[in-house]
């Protein structure tokens, strides 16, 4: 037998034909053949495990048709709803007002501070309305907290121009003094953004005149010239 024959037989025959009982006398020709060929058993073993695997399809695979009915209404029904989704209860009055009351309350404790100053309510504060109603310089304040709450700019309070300088200048020192300690450990700050000031050129007095001044001399356009001939025509009438 071709030993290149029983080699590829060894490898992949076992694949396409059919078992072979094996006998004494075929036995002893496997065991002659690995030795004639000078290889060894175990690459024989493991070249057979590692050897392509067929599958089959020719049974009968027993899925369930769809009937006509079940077909329409998947095709018609829409995406499944996630699990444990529960719908959200609708708000009733009570919540309504329960909120409201929540929001009053929060504002109050927000500005106990302003209305602890309105201690005292004199008799035209109580004939206007509600005593709890703040009025005047408190109302103010509170105004103006609210305002802070959502985002507005906050009023800077009123002080002698002297005291603002100097808080100013405190402020400037301090950070200097915080980046040169930063500078001496080694430390690296955000870049202090510098505010220039916006010169305004004198640009003299606004006369209507006529042309552009350049480099080269005063530049005089067609519709400069046209604008001065109008007006010339027009003082004649």
């Amino acid at each position: 037998m071709d030993p290149l024959k029983a080699l590829f037989e060894k490898q992949f025959g076992k694949q396409w034909s059919e078992p072979v009982v094996k006998n004494a006398d075929s036995s002893s020709e496997a065991e002659s053949e690995p030795e004639a060929l000078g290889s060894e058993p175990e690459e024989s073993s493991e070249s057979e495990e590692d050897g392509p695997v067929t599958a089959k399809h020719t049974e009968t695979s027993s899925s369930s048709v769809l009937s006509s009915a079940e077909r329409r209404r998947f095709m018609v029904s829409g995406a499944p709803k996630k699990a444990g989704k529960a719908d959200k209860p609708k708000k009733t009055k009570e919540d309504e007002e329960d909120l409201k009351n929540d929001l009053e309350l929060q504002r109050l404790i927000e500005e106990s501070h302003i209305l602890h100053e309105q201690q005292e309510f004199t008799g035209a504060d109580i004939s206007i309305g509600d005593p709890m109603e703040s009025i005047g310089k408190n109302r103010i304040k509170i105004l103006e907290a609210r305002l802070a709450k959502a985002g507005g700019k906050k009023k800077a309070e009123k002080m002698p121009m002297a005291i603002a300088k100097g808080i100013k200048a405190k402020a400037k020192e301090r950070s200097e003094t915080h980046r040169s300690r930063a500078k001496e450990a080694g430390i690296v700050l955000a870049h202090e953004k510098k505010v220039r000031k916006q010169r305004v050129h004198d640009r003299g007095l606004k006369i209507n005149s006529v042309g552009k001044s350049t480099a080269h001399g005063v530049s005089v356009s067609q519709r400069d010239i046209a604008r001065v001939q109008n007006k010339t025509r027009r003082r004649k009438r």
